[in-house]
Order: C-alpha cells, then structure tokens, then sequence
C-alpha cells in the first residue's frame, strides 16, 4: 500500500499530541523525509491555527456567566416538568372523578387544570428546546 499525504494528515495530529505508537511516528517521519516541502506546510499551518487561537480574547468571567445560564436553564426546565406533571396528574385524577377532587360538575376546574398542565409542558418544551440550542 502507497502512504499518501492524505494518509500523513489523517496521522497529523495524533502525532503531533504525541500518543502515536512508535511505528506510526517512524512511518510519519519517514514521509516528511522524503517529502520535507510537506512537512514544512503542515508545521506552517499548524502555527497559524495556533497564532489565530491565540487572539481570541475572552472576558474574563464569561465561564462563569454561562454556569449561571445553564443553571437556570436546567433549574426552570425542571420546574416546568413538576407543573406539566402535576397538571397532568390532576388532570387524570378529575377525569376519573377522585372523591377528593369532586369540584361537581364545573368545566372551570377542568380546563383550569388542563391550562396549568398544558402551560407547564410548553415551558418544559421551550426551555428545553433552548438547553438543546446551547448544546447541552
């Protein structure tokens, strides 16, 4: 089989992190001997990366900010899944007529029931849709 320089850049950057076995490093070094004008391009465009990653300059308590966002987030996404939940329980337990939730036979309680149950699924949805946007 032919080592080609796509090969060689598939190998990079185990390489270059230095968890290459010793016969992969033999074989990269071997390439770059025979074919140093590649060897030069790719240490050139691993300096760039590192020269474009290195001014980027981030505020300082930015971790921080996103903690306290993504806290939040989960905290409200949980809140809205006990409202969903109880809503629906209830909503289950007026359907079946529990004793202790004879309200007689008021629609007001029904749907007052189903709008809690059914707000608190729209929050959990939305909150969780915006967890899911940030990745988490």
């Amino acid at each position: 089989m032919k080592i080609t320089r796509d090969v060689i850049l598939d190998l990079w950057p185990v390489y270059e992190a230095g968890e290459a076995s010793a016969d992969t490093r033999a074989l990269v070094e071997a390439f770059l001997a025979e074919d140093p004008e590649f060897g030069r391009l790719i240490r050139e465009e691993r300096r760039d990366l590192m020269s474009q990653n290195e001014s980027i300059a981030l505020p300082p308590d930015q971790e921080q900010a996103a903690l306290r966002t993504t806290q939040t987030l989960l905290k409200r996404r949980m809140q809205f899944l006990a409202v969903g939940l109880g809503g629906t329980l209830l909503s289950a337990l007026y359907r079946f007529n529990a004793p202790w939730m004879r309200w007689g036979d008021l629609e007001v309680g029904r749907l007052l029931v189903l709008g809690v149950g059914l707000a608190g699924w729209v929050g959990f949805w939305r909150t969780h849709q915006r967890l899911r946007v940030k990745g988490l």
